[in-house]
């Protein structure tokens, strides 16, 4: 799977063989080892988003939730956009096969948005809703702070890893330090 990841990411769909990914992957080439596993190269691609979806997930399932009335509200987010952060790094062959080829795969385009992208905002304008009925946040439309949150984000990882730059060359220590205040002042300072 790894070695498929790598060289659909590196490669493309298109640009990729079997032979390609049964070599980094240890097989002698052409020699089917991909087959007794997989029935095509689209079924190693479909492999390679399911096992990033269910990573996702899990890595959703695993962050805790502070208790919202005794959280440092500053420290809770910086370990929010830390982890999103580091999480878009091992992302990185993810975005560019999703960047490159999944527009050609409709229902894989489909299973990243609803596993990831939307995974991911929910998870966080849950917690977000989680920590107003505790009392500790003021009523915002959860969903909207959350596109407005993690949007930035993404797309500074995507012009990192992507395009090689960051936008103002903005270095990751100072991304983290602005939205961190930028967010603790929305949610601790907003009025209802």
């Amino acid at each position: 799977m790894n070695a498929a990841k790598q060289c659909f990411a590196a490669k493309g769909f298109a640009g990729t063989t079997i032979a390609d990914i049964e070599t980094a992957a240890g097989y002698t080439p052409r020699s089917g080892g991909i087959y007794r596993h997989f029935p095509s190269k689209v079924a190693v691609l479909e492999a390679v988003i399911d096992a990033e979806l269910a990573a996702n997930a899990r890595e959703i399932l695993e962050v805790p939730t502070p208790d919202p009335t005794v959280a440092d509200p500053g420290q809770v987010l910086e370990q929010v956009i830390r982890r999103g952060l580091a999480q878009l790094d091992r992302q990185t062959d993810l975005m560019r096969i999703v960047f490159r080829d999944l527009d050609q795969f409709e229902h894989l385009l489909a299973k990243v948005r609803a596993g990831l992208t939307d995974a991911t905002y929910r998870d966080f304008a849950d917690r977000l809703a989680a920590a107003h009925e505790a009392g500790a946040i003021p009523e915002l439309d959860f969903e909207a702070v959350a596109v407005l949150a993690i949007g930035p984000v993404v797309d500074f990882k995507i012009k990192q890893h992507l395009l090689g730059y960051t936008p103002l060359d903005l270095d990751q220590e100072r991304l983290v330090h602005a939205w961190v205040h930028l967010f603790t002042t929305l949610l601790i300072g907003a009025q209802p």
